[in-house]
Formats: C-alpha cells, sequence, structure tokens
C-alpha cells in the first residue's frame, strides 16, 4: 500500500516505480488506446516487463547494432539534468514540527562539490519516519543519472518495428565496442512520401 493523500498523481505513480525498481520488481504504467473511432485510453499496470523480453536471456534475442544495419545515427549521452542525490521527505506537521526524513547517496553527492542535488517530497498525510525513509529512498533512487541511447532504427526482417518489437521491450544494442541491454522508452515515426522512418530512443538498463 502507499499513502498517497493530496499528492500529485503522477509523482505517485513515479515514485512507487522507483520503489518497485529498488525492490527488484519493476512496476510500469501506461495509457495505452483501446479504441480508435472515437479513440479512447485506458490505465494499464504491468508487472515486471512493460513489453517482450528480446534480450540475450530471453527465448530470441534483437540486437540493434550499425553493423546489421538496424541502427543508424546512433548517439550516446549521460543524462544528469534531473539527478537527485539528496531526499527531504518531509510528512505531518508544521514548520519546526514537521516530522522530516533525510536520505543521501553519498557516493553519488560527495563525488565532486557540486553533485549535492537536493529536492524536498511532500506528503503530509505520512506519520512514519519509516515511511519517509522508503520514499526519499525512492525519490533519490529515480534520480540517478541515465545512460540513453537514441537513434534511427532500420526495419528489417526481423526487426521490423510493431511486428518484432515495441515500446517497453527489453532489446540488446550493440554500439562503440559495447553490448548493453536497453529499454525501448520512446518511439516517433515518420511517413514522408510514402516512405516510412522510426526513430527511437533507449534507456540502458543493464
Amino acid at each position: 500500500t502507499k499513502d498517497a493523500t493530496r499528492a500529485n498523481l503522477l509523482d505517485v505513480l513515479r515514485s512507487i516505480h522507483a520503489s518497485s525498481v529498488e525492490d527488484g520488481t519493476p512496476v510500469f504504467y501506461d495509457m495505452v488506446p483501446v479504441t480508435l473511432n472515437p479513440i479512447t485510453f485506458q490505465f494499464r499496470a504491468f508487472i515486471g516487463q512493460r513489453g517482450q523480453d528480446r534480450t540475450r536471456s530471453g527465448p530470441l534475442p534483437l540486437v540493434f547494432s550499425p553493423e546489421s544495419g538496424t541502427l543508424v545515427d546512433a548517439v550516446v549521452r549521460y543524462d544528469y539534468g534531473d539527478e537527485v542525490t539528496v531526499c527531504y521527505a518531509a510528512g505531518v506537521g508544521q514548520e519546526e514540527t514537521r516530522l522530516v526524513s533525510e536520505v543521501e547517496d553519498t557516493t553519488r553527492s560527495k563525488a565532486t562539490a557540486w553533485r549535492r542535488r537536493e529536492v524536498l517530497y511532500s506528503n503530509p498525510g505520512i506519520t512514519s519516519t519509516t515511511t519517509l525513509t522508503d520514499e526519499g529512498n525512492a525519490v533519490v533512487t529515480a534520480g540517478k543519472p541515465r545512460k540513453r541511447l537514441s537513434g534511427q532504427a532500420n526495419s528489417q526482417p526481423g526487426a521490423l518495428y510493431g511486428v518484432d518489437w515495441n515500446i517497453g521491450d527489453l532489446v540488446m544494442v550493440a554500439f562503440d565496442g559495447e553490448e548493453f541491454e536497453a529499454r525501448v522508452k520512446s518511439v516517433a515515426v515518420n511517413v514522408d512520401g510514402g516512405n516510412e522512418s522510426v526513430s527511437c530512443r533507449f534507456e540502458v538498463v543493464a
């Protein structure tokens, strides 16, 4: 269970996801279209995996790489934009009587003089320090820097978008001498003069 009294719903969902990742069983969420005319959506939660497992540990691995022609114009970057190294989780009370738990990832916060990145997590409905610490840990975990890879995915037999892979799938990416597991985080399809191109963004998970 999770106390979400007067909390922003999206923040609650992000916190649930971060906590689940920390616990080893990720929970994902999405708004999924269920009808097209008129278009309607349904909120769904996914336990463990949003899509297929196309990694080396799965039954049918799929590897994106420049060498195979399935990955073009790839760029790797480390995203520190939303990094959080310290969270002040605040619960019941006001001002000096408010219940507060400080959570810090000292490995990251002390790496350089500029790595202390603080945020406040506020949920006045929480009355337990233990619960606040758990929430703070989830916020700090969600605030880790992300290794991301973006590029154009060329559709080929065995690697067709919407057939062999889709958003949320776990796949393999081989690039610049490395091979790693990555989740398909976003997909953009462009149709120009009858020609279709698919751009995607991966987030490295291992």
